[in-house]
């Protein structure tokens, strides 16, 4: 049986500890056992320091919808990363910039969160709000804003895991 390099999808914020890993967790509570098989989901941050743990209210909110992030650790975006992933997805429009100023042959693969989700580049950007040194409500809110993007998301970012790993 041919095995197949799994699918990459890179999350893109500013520190890696917030909305990136909510991100991650997010997509990897909706993606099935089988795709996960097939799929890497990892993240990153344009000014992000390495190892530095998701921060608490993340945690907790993404724990409050039973996602566990508390293993998360942060790592700088580089243009090694984006040349390894197949889709990047970033949460502000600034952070979409410096990837592909970072890899600028891999363009095609680097988009806005909110514009992939709606599947046209050509609607107006919205970016999900950095939550840092914000209460609970407003990691919520950001929780809930990516998640909504994710889920509208969902399809387009399944039809580029490899044949065979998706539920029938």
């Amino acid at each position: 049986m041919k095995t197949h390099r799994p699918y990459r999808i890179l999350f893109v914020c500013t520190g890696n500890i917030c909305r990136s890993p909510m991100a991650e967790g997010i997509l990897r509570s909706e993606l099935s056992p089988r795709a996960l098989s097939r799929a890497e989901v990892a993240s990153a941050g344009v000014g992000a320091v390495s190892g530095l743990p998701a921060s608490e209210n993340a945690v907790k909110v993404c724990e409050d919808e039973g996602i566990d992030i508390g293993g998360h650790r942060s790592q700088p975006l580089t243009p090694a990363l984006i040349e390894s992933c197949d889709l990047v997805l970033a949460m502000e429009e600034h952070h979409r910039v410096a990837a592909e100023r970072m890899a600028p042959r891999f363009g095609e693969r680097i988009h806005l969160l909110s514009r992939f989700a709606a599947g046209d580049d050509a609607v107006p950007p919205i970016g999900i709000p950095d939550p840092i040194g914000g209460d609970r409500e407003e990691y919520r809110a950001a929780f809930d804003q990516i998640r909504e993007f994710l889920l509208r998301a969902l399809p387009r970012i399944k039809s580029g895991i490899p044949v065979g790993a998706m539920e029938s």
